[in-house]
């Protein structure tokens, strides 16, 4: 588009030239009375100033081009940015709300039982609440020094201290996230619900 108003414009300007000059020639004789032969310096100020005339027209049509497509790339940017300033401001909005929500209501314990395989000398620390039986292996009950308890064997209606061996396929359940826990003595399957980490014992 600017290429072909620029050559628009040049052909105009040079067409016009080409008459004045044609025009200046035809109406008087060089050297006669009604066209005196002119000083070299009186010829170069005169091409100086068709020449400032034509970098002023030229400038003037090229500035109101460029113009055009500065304010047309203003706006485009001026919309993305205003589209990425609201996309990031409702994805701040989410991300607040769902924090809001972890703080009132806390972070949701799973609802099902999940199978790990606890291999010898594993053990996993729960969370208050989470819910265990193991299936295989021989495991054993693991508590904090500082813990006030162990963990409760619901099916034998009895507290498991540090230790103590757990027998299989009894429902356990954690009653603080305190560093209580069970560890694998031979490699087995165990079957948890709720929120717990698994390490190796003594790390």
């Amino acid at each position: 588009m600017i290429n072909l108003l620029k050559n628009k414009r040049i052909i105009f300007l040079v067409v016009i030239l080409i008459c004045l000059f044609t025009v200046g020639a035809l109406a008087a004789d060089p050297g006669s009375s009604d066209d005196p032969l002119i000083s070299l310096s009186y010829f170069e100020n005169k091409i100086e100033s068709l020449k400032k005339t034509l970098l002023e027209e030229l400038t003037n049509a090229f500035g109101l081009e460029f113009n055009n497509l500065a304010d047309d790339f203003t706006n485009k940017f001026d919309a993305a940015t205003e589209t990425f300033s609201n996309e990031l401001t409702e994805s701040k909005k989410e991300l607040d709300d769902t924090l809001e929500e972890i703080r009132e209501n806390g972070v949701s314990a799973p609802t099902e039982f999940k199978v790990i395989t606890l291999s010898e000398g594993e053990m996993i620390l729960c969370e208050a609440g989470t819910e265990i039986i193991v299936r295989s292996g021989k495991s054993v009950v693991v508590t904090d020094k500082n813990s006030s308890g162990g963990i409760s064997d619901i099916t034998a209606g009895k507290d498991l201290a540090n230790n103590e061996a757990i027998v299989n396929n009894h429902l356990l359940i954690v009653p603080k996230a305190d560093g209580r826990g069970i560890k694998a003595n031979v490699t087995g399957a165990v079957m948890v619900k709720g929120n717990f980490e698994k390490i190796i014992y003594g790390i």
